[in-house]
């Protein structure tokens, strides 16, 4: 269940990402710093229940790096708007 939630989530920030590609460059660099902040925090929030859970930490550390991926990438979408 978690992993498709999660999904999804990763779905719609994506598609509103996508929907706001209009908007000027100052509206679209704070869209990507958002997105970077929140694939962030989640993976921060992975990696603890990877710490807590041993019944979840394979798909905890999971997703720690695949969120990872996903702040590293805004971060580089940030960088070149700016």
């Amino acid at each position: 269940m978690l992993p498709k939630l999660l999904g999804a989530r990763l779905v719609l920030q994506g598609a509103v990402t996508l929907l706001a590609s209009d908007a000027d460059r100052s509206g679209r660099r704070a869209l990507h710093e958002l997105g970077a902040v929140v694939d962030a925090l989640h993976s921060v929030s992975m990696v603890g229940l990877a710490i807590v859970s041993s019944r979840r930490r394979r798909e905890g550390t999971e997703q720690a790096l695949v969120a990872a991926g996903f702040a590293a990438g805004e971060a580089l979408v940030v960088r070149s708007l700016s």
